[in-house]
């Protein structure tokens, strides 16, 4: 799933990662596909199967 680099930091921000959001902003592409791009997300505190299901208005099963 592709999302905007935009959602990714919204992401980090909602789940208290404030400071990694902002760190993050300028590594990560413009639009961040969550299969391809699955470690660099691990990197900056974002799981890609959370974001990929918030991203699609769920929430993950947990």
């Amino acid at each position: 799933m592709q999302v905007p680099r935009k959602q990714v930091l919204t992401f980090l921000e909602s789940r208290g990662k404030g400071g990694q959001a902002a760190a993050a902003g300028s590594g990560l592409p413009e639009v961040v596909d969550t299969e391809r791009d699955a470690e660099l997300l691990r990197s900056v505190g974002a799981d890609p199967t959370e974001l990929a299901a918030t991203s699609e208005g769920g929430e993950p099963d947990l």
